[in-house]
């Protein structure tokens, strides 16, 4: 008995019948004296409803999910020399067979007695997809060994995004921007009394009185030293 054998065993149940046959090979294994096997096969995690079903899809209908997993080979050649024609029909063949093993694997739960959603059937889709985007999930998928649901972010190297058990994030919401101070009230007060037309002030200046002698002179800035009867 080997960690591939219990595997495959294991994840071909029912999840409800899971955690009692994964004890019962652990006991078997330490009673062949087995430590590390038995320590192995103790890790093997139970799978969630959307595994379940995945694993259904890749042991009931092989051929359809191995030619669904061999579309994404072509989805990405067909990315990397950017051929359009050829991605935009391929893309479509993918969202039709992926539709149709969601469809079917809700058929294959409903012959064993289980009701499934639509929730569990969209994710059930969402991880095809990403076994398209992503080796680790399509070996996974390949081999029924599927633990819980895993989705995607665009297609190919870039923008890949796999993310398995949770749903992705959406991207943080953008800081707001920062409110304008507000002007002062005076300043407020001189821009509304302001005409577009205003004349800038006129300069203050001391103009001493006319003289028979002397002229009077042109309007010149007043020093500071000055005063308004300055005998000068």
């Amino acid at each position: 008995m080997t960690l591939d054998d219990v595997a495959d065993e294991l994840y071909g149940l029912d999840p409800g019948e899971f955690v009692e046959a994964r004890t019962a090979q652990v006991s078997a294994a330490r009673e062949s004296k087995d430590r590390a096997l038995a320590t192995e096969i103790g890790k093997l995690r139970k799978p969630t409803v959307v595994g379940w079903l995945v694993n259904l899809l890749a042991r009931e209908l092989p051929d359809e999910v191995g030619a669904l997993l061999a579309l994404g080979d072509a989805l990405r050649d067909a990315q990397r020399h950017l051929s359009g024609p050829d991605l935009r029909r391929l893309t479509t063949q993918r969202q039709q067979v992926v539709r149709a093993l969601a469809r079917k694997a809700g058929e294959l739960a409903a012959e064993r007695g289980r009701t499934v959603g639509e929730d569990a059937l969209r994710d059930v889709g969402q991880t095809l997809h990403a076994a398209l985007a992503d080796a680790e999930t399509a070996e996974q998928v390949r081999r029924g060994r599927v633990v819980t649901a895993a989705t995607y972010s665009g297609f190919g190297p870039a923008g890949l995004a796999v993310v398995r058990g949770k749903t992705m994030k959406k991207g943080a919401k953008p800081e707001p921007a920062p409110t304008p101070r507000p002007r002062s009230r005076r300043r407020s007060r001189r821009s509304a009394t302001a005409t577009p037309n205003a004349r800038p002030p006129r300069r203050n200046c001391w103009t001493p009185r006319e003289t028979p002698t002397r002229p009077a002179p042109r309007c010149t800035r007043r020093p500071r030293s000055w005063s308004r009867h300055d005998p000068r």
